[in-house]
């Protein structure tokens, strides 16, 4: 039985004082993850702006180069956000007014079913329906930029500039 006077220092408790050349580790270590923050944004944006320069540089008047597979994704995705309101013409999911009298139409290609709530998103914000394709089109990039990110740093361990230019090459 300990007594009183007996009894252990409590110092191993409480943390020791932090010496100068921790909070100089710690400052360093702060802004190499900011400087880090700050490239990977800055390669997401000039991926971006090379990419999406005809939509960005016109300020949302223009489209992607390709005329045909555009204007088919907006019909595509404008489709399935007039079915989701329940419009007249749009009733029946499968059966786009296009190639009329045919039926089924929609099995003739890929009706992008898993990324089109992004596009329901911009439309239901109040943007136009080409609006909404190129926002899609900038937020699913971008979303195909951090997800190459993410898994090239927890996969391979990568953290170089090769990274970010490689995440680039992929994405964009």
């Amino acid at each position: 039985m300990l007594r009183l006077s007996m009894r252990l220092p409590l110092a191993f408790l409480h943390p020791p004082k932090k010496l100068v050349i921790d909070k100089m580790i710690e400052h360093y270590l702060h802004m190499a993850r900011m400087s880090y923050r700050v490239a990977l944004f800055f390669f997401a944006s000039l991926g971006l702006f090379f990419t999406f320069r005809p939509i960005l540089l016109s300020r949302f008047a223009l489209m992607q180069a390709d005329p045909g597979d555009t204007v088919y994704m907006t019909y595509i995705f404008e489709h399935s956000y007039r079915w989701l309101l329940q419009n007249p013409l749009h009733s029946n999911f499968w059966d786009m007014p296009i190639f009329y009298p045919a039926k089924n139409v929609s099995a003739y290609s890929d009706i992008l079913f898993g990324v089109v709530p992004i596009y329901w998103f911009f439309r239901a914000m109040q943007f136009l329906p080409d609006t909404s394709v190129q926002l899609w089109m900038i937020t699913v990039a971008l979303m195909n930029f951090f997800a190459a990110f993410y898994f090239l740093k927890k996969q391979f361990r990568l953290f170089s500039i090769f990274m970010r230019n490689w995440c680039l090459f992929l994405c964009f």
